[in-house]
């Protein structure tokens, strides 16, 4: 148990890195927000964002892909509960543990993942905010890519920024 939880630190901090290059730009974009100032946003006058570099394109999709993977493995009780009951074998094996073992074992994995999420300027850890802004621009980048195809990425992973958005 302990093994597996280094495999999702290791894996977690990997992606991080994947972020490096681009981290300062996908950390100051918008993504569509407002700016307003209740909800801890930065103003949008004084965010300084770029467009991806051609090379940070591949880590981007690497870090989306990654993210989104950790993501799932991030979901709370009540979305795993809805993804067993459509996966009857999934039910069937997860019967045997118990939901609070269950919220434990999420709970875990959660902290495994975030404690190797970077810290900003203020020695703040950027916790899951990260992947959610990652998995935004990762949106973006498959909606601009490919277009209208890009519907067939883009809706889950959105699904999944809203489940983040929770934590």
């Amino acid at each position: 148990d302990k093994r597996k939880l280094s495999v999702l630190s290791w894996l977690s901090s990997w992606l991080v890195s994947q972020t490096e290059s681009y981290r300062d730009a996908v950390m100051r974009g918008s993504f569509g927000e407002n700016g307003d100032k209740t909800k801890g946003s930065i103003d949008i006058e004084s965010r300084q964002e770029r467009d991806l570099e051609k090379h940070e394109e591949e880590y981007l999709v690497t870090a989306g892909n990654g993210f989104i993977f950790l993501a799932a493995l991030m979901k709370g009780e009540e979305e795993q509960k809805k993804i067993s009951e459509q996966n009857e074998w999934i039910a069937d094996n997860s019967a045997s543990m118990s939901i609070h073992e269950n919220e434990q074992l999420t709970s875990r994995i959660r902290d495994a993942i975030l404690s190797e999420m970077p810290k900003d300027q203020h020695g703040k850890s950027t916790g899951v905010m990260l992947m959610i802004k990652t998995l935004k621009a990762f949106c973006n980048f498959y909606h601009f890519s490919i277009g209208a195809l890009s519907v067939a990425i883009v809706t889950p992973v959105v699904k999944l920024i809203a489940e983040l958005e929770k934590i």
